[in-house]
């Protein structure tokens, strides 16, 4: 018998122990074969840590299994290099109600590494899913509250009110696992995030900022501390969602949200990893809203086309509201007096609203005509490079939305109300980390990032 079994047998002691003392304490009888593991602990924490030994048996079985040892074949044979079995060794495993119980699994050397430190593997740990002693759902309720807190302290203050000690630097640590399980499965397209089928799908994109960490060069400080730089740097987020007849927001079908602190050429490529997995042409309409900004524009249609979409179904709109705050601009930049000012920007909304961009665009020339300045040519500018986005009449009337709220809303809560704040600097690689846990924790798809956080993590075994 080997430690495993010897291991599910004291498990199972342990679990007929704590039925008897409950079922005892239930009938107001002293238990007499009380255990000492347990004989403190109040009803509560006894049905608490019953049900954390119930998963503990089940993880120690799976262990034990032959489809288990089926999967550690696999892995050793997919290892570049060979492994040796040596014994069975333990791994005291945090489960669900914050209860450390101790998992026995099969331990490998790896072949010609010597005495060296860390040259073993234990894949059933990885395939059970557990990291950093803890198990899969005590990962995954670890990375949600770090997605729906406002820090990493307040993670650690509530699950240690709970019973559950992890000092900041794990609570971190799984965080960032969870989203490198979760992106290598998005990767290998293992899991596919889409969307239901149905009228009109909009897409959006715009970018919000966050303070990025990058060490600096030169000495360090008395304590011997890296000095840094705290620069903003532009995250890049987008939104897929569908809307009805009108042009409202489908509020039961879950949008998508994702993004990244990169190159505009990186989050096209991230978009274009959605928008693959989606039947496009099913869709009476497509449509791409975003504010002016050259970036997008330069390559959205392209994207679009791309994939297959007939040009005649897709649509591009610039965001109404960025139009008139433009607009407003201008207007301040052409005349004096405000009564001028609300006159001209009257004329202007009327002409947009009622389907005349071609005559807006010739009022815009001719009012600005012989008119100097930077801020009335860059203006004036915006809405020459954005003439075939700016058709609100038609949109309406195909019941499109004509704004870009629901990515200004994304940028907001992804964003706004967890990444950024007094001095508050993310490093490159934890803010992406946030920017996606925190993308699919807001769009109410965080389901879909634990399965593929699961699947990903069999391939981070591999």
């Amino acid at each position: 018998m080997n430690l495993a079994q010897q291991n599910l047998i004291t498990l199972e002691e342990e679990i007929s122990s704590i039925i008897n003392q409950l079922n005892n304490l239930n009938s107001g009888a002293a238990h007499a074969g009380t255990s000492i593991a347990t004989k403190t602990l109040s009803p509560n924490d006894l049905s608490k840590r019953l049900a954390d030994l119930f998963e503990a048996k089940s993880h120690q079985q799976q262990v034990l299994s032959d489809s288990m040892k089926a999967k550690i074949e696999a892995l050793r044979k997919a290892h570049q290099k060979k492994t040796v079995f040596k014994e069975y060794r333990a791994t005291e495993v945090m489960y669900c109600y914050g209860n450390r119980i101790k998992i026995y699994s099969p331990y490998y050397v790896v072949k010609g590494t010597g005495k060296k430190k860390n040259n073993g593997l234990m894949p059933a740990i990885v395939l059970l899913g557990i990291y950093k002693h803890c198990t899969e759902d005590m990962c995954s309720y670890i990375s949600k509250l770090c997605s729906a807190l406002s820090s990493y302290d307040e993670v650690s203050k509530l699950i240690k009110a709970k019973g559950i000690n992890l000092n900041i630097k794990t609570i971190i640590a799984i965080a960032k696992q969870m989203a490198l399980r979760a992106r290598l499965a998005q990767k290998a397209d293992d899991c596919v995030i889409s969307i239901s089928k149905g009228i009109t799908i909009i897409i959006s994109m715009d970018g919000g900022r966050v303070k990025i960490r990058e060490t600096k060069r030169g000495p360090k400080t008395q304590k011997n501390r890296n000095r840094y730089n705290g620069n903003w740097r532009e995250a890049k987020l987008f939104v897929i969602y569908l809307v009805d007849e009108k042009g409202e927001k489908i509020k039961h079908e879950l949008p998508i949200i994702d993004g990244m602190i990169g190159s505009p050429e990186d989050v096209f490529a991230m978009l274009k990893g959605y928008l693959s997995n989606m039947d496009l042409n099913s869709f009476d309409n497509i449509v791409f809203i975003a504010d002016g900004a050259p970036w997008i524009w330069k390559r959205a249609k392209k994207l679009i086309l791309s994939l297959g979409v007939k040009s005649s179904s897709y649509t591009e709109i610039l965001d109404y509201y960025h139009a008139m705050e433009h607009l407003n601009k201008l207007s301040k930049a052409l005349f004096k007096n405000s009564k001028e000012q609300k006159k001209w920007v009257k004329e202007c909304k009327k002409l947009l609203l009622n389907g005349d961009a071609g005559d807006f665009i010739n009022k815009i020339k001719q009012d600005t005509y012989k008119k100097t300045g930077k801020k009335v040519t860059a203006e004036k500018t915006y809405f020459l490079n954005n003439v075939n986005r700016i058709n609100y009449h038609a949109a309406k009337e195909k019941g499109l939305p004509l704004g870009s709220g629901s990515i200004e809303s994304s940028i907001r809560r992804v964003i706004n109300l967890r990444m950024k704040g007094n001095s508050i600097f993310w490093k490159h690689e934890s803010a992406n980390d946030m920017i996606f846990l925190r993308s699919f924790y807001k769009s109410g798809r965080w389901n879909e990032l634990e399965d593929m956080a699961y699947k990903g993590g069999l391939q981070l075994a591999a």
